[in-house]
């Protein structure tokens, strides 16, 4: 008999509770029909109407409230479904409309699951973040050129607030940060060394000096602290 029992979470499925209106959000998820789920919430709301999602489809009236069907699972226990659940509530996260307090399925609150989310998940945050910042050059220049005070003063005051955290990071990590200046610095010199070839190619016209002196105009800055311009210079404006 054990044997043909049904597993339940073979039949799971990730759900949206939505106003369509105000589009105020809950994930949710079930091994239930979706029509029994919408009851218990609502249900729910009566019995803990201080919490967020409750207080929230109280206030905007449950008779609004749709429930939809999302994704379709055939996992094997609750833990699994837990997870599942929670990519949607991490991919939310930033959402002011989602009224999701919690991880579903580590008892953690948000900020600390979001923590532990971008550590598992370094690499395709930083993969994502470097594509979105390919697609966007224009608009960041833009907004930063705009913004340039503001921007400073929005991390010189990180910087005062965080002064310790700051301190600490950089002791746990100092290879860490020295290996990342190092390739910093390779990188940029060879950009660098570019850029300084094509200005001189640009600037290579050799132009004549008052001191008498026949230099390329890109050489100019430097000829002008040299002995013979500042002894002509010198000659020049002493008294006669």
């Amino acid at each position: 008999m054990e044997q043909n029992k049904v597993n339940p979470y073979n039949h799971s499925k990730i759900y949206k509770l939505i106003d369509p209106e105000s589009q105020y959000y809950y994930w949710g998820s079930t091994c239930n029909r979706l029509s029994v789920r919408l009851t218990i919430h609502k249900n729910d709301g009566k019995k803990y109407p201080e919490r967020k999602v409750c207080k929230a489809f109280n206030e905007i009236g449950w008779n609004k409230v749709k429930i939809l069907l999302e994704k379709e699972l055939c996992l094997e226990n609750k833990d699994q479904l837990n997870k599942a659940e929670n990519e949607y509530i991490l991919a939310s996260m930033h959402d002011e409309k989602c009224l999701n307090s919690y991880a579903a399925w580590t008892g953690l609150d948000r900020n600390e699951y979001k923590m532990q989310y971008n550590q598992e998940h370094a690499e395709q945050r930083k993969q994502r973040d470097k594509q979105y910042n390919e697609e966007h050059v224009e608009e960041r220049k833009k907004y930063r050129q705009e913004h340039a005070e503001q921007i400073k003063q929005w991390h010189i005051l990180y910087r005062q607030e965080h002064a310790e955290k700051i301190e600490k990071y950089r002791q746990e990590h100092a290879e860490e940060i020295k290996e990342q200046k190092k390739q910093y610095t390779k990188a940029h010199a060879k950009e660098n060394s570019q850029r300084v070839s094509q200005y001189r190619q640009r600037n290579s016209t050799k132009i004549s000096c008052v001191c008498g002196s026949s230099i390329a105009k890109y050489r100019l800055s430097d000829h002008i602290k040299t002995k013979k311009h500042i002894d002509f210079i010198n000659a020049q404006s002493a008294p006669i």
